[in-house]
């Protein structure tokens, strides 16, 4: 893995384990809480990130399509996305990155153990990238296209940020 993988990586996992420990002493019905209006619990946001990471490494070690680099404009545009979520509140979700009947199933240490076996695909898959795939496309995002290794390791971080900043707030931590 290159040096650069692996800070983004690290920096992923570091990010997950401090989300997962702010709320591993939550009481269920707390994790379940939906503050109303269609906003999302916390055991939600947990399962929407779960749900995200599974589709990326899935699109990531089996791409569909073929590993066309990725356009120019991509870049702009997840820059945007990443540096300010908040901006973009119309960003579509994909109607498989999120089912609250199924977050309310699954038993946060379920989806913790999906997490980490999902975590772990990712470092394999990242470890076995030569510096040929750095412009190819990793993942096909619904909003902004095609994005690169690191585009999708951004796009993660900024994502996970965006989301333990909701369950923060939802926790009052």
């Amino acid at each position: 893995m290159t040096k650069e993988y692996e800070t983004y990586f690290d920096t992923l996992e570091r990010l997950r384990m401090d989300l997962l420990y702010t709320i591993s002493s939550l009481p269920p019905h707390t994790l379940m809480k939906s503050p109303g209006n269609g906003a999302w619990s916390v055991q939600q946001h947990v399962h929407h990130l779960l749900l995200t990471d599974e589709e990326i490494v899935r699109q990531a070690t089996h791409p569909s399509q073929s590993r066309k680099r990725r356009s120019p404009k991509s870049a702009l545009t997840v820059a945007l996305v990443c540096r300010a979520p908040h901006a973009f509140p119309d960003v579509p979700i994909s109607e498989n990155l999120l089912d609250p009947s199924e977050a309310g199933r699954l038993a946060l240490e379920e989806m913790t153990a999906r997490w980490d076996a999902t975590r772990t695909l990712l470092h394999m898959h990242l470890k076995h990238l030569t510096p040929y795939s750095r412009g190819l496309t990793m993942y096909q995002h619904p909003w902004t296209g095609r994005l690169d290794t690191i585009q999708t390791l951004r796009l993660l971080e900024a994502h996970t940020e965006h989301h333990f900043r909701q369950i923060r707030a939802l926790t009052g931590n």
